[in-house]
């Protein structure tokens, strides 16, 4: 595991933002307060909106809706795969191999695909949460 990188691409990000103060001399809990009442309630949203969209039984718009997803997760694959700094506490190689179950489901399941696909982002979720206490990247 790696200590927290002020130079690596995701640390930045915050950093330009302010979300995270580099200078902070708490930085560890600024960190898992932003996971945990930043990410995770993001996270969750858009598993809501998800399960909302899998109610509505147009098949176009669901056909639509699993093209959307399909390039929303080859986008994420290609990104974790290319990531220069693996200085982070989460497993890309788990968030890949979600991302791929989430493309199959998307292109071998036909019915209620999307619920589905709302099931892997919960497992993603939940992963990033055990992963989180067990590794007790914030201290």
């Amino acid at each position: 595991m790696c200590t927290i990188n002020i130079n690596n691409e995701y640390e930045n990000i915050l950093f330009k933002t302010n979300l995270l103060d580099k200078n902070s001399k708490q930085l560890g809990k600024d960190r898992q307060q932003l996971f945990n009442y930043i990410c995770i309630p993001i996270r969750l949203l858009l598993l809501i909106v998800l399960l909302s969209l899998s109610q509505i039984q147009n098949t176009n718009f669901q056909i639509i809706l699993r093209i959307l997803l399909i390039i929303m997760y080859l986008i994420t694959i290609i990104h974790l795969s290319s990531k220069k700094s693996k200085c982070q506490w989460w497993s890309n190689e788990y968030e890949i191999f979600l991302s791929i179950m989430a493309i199959l489901v998307c292109f071998f399941v036909k019915e209620n695909t999307v619920f589905y696909v709302s099931l892997i982002l919960f497992a993603s979720i939940a992963g990033g949460i055990v992963q989180s206490i067990l590794l007790n990247p914030f201290k």
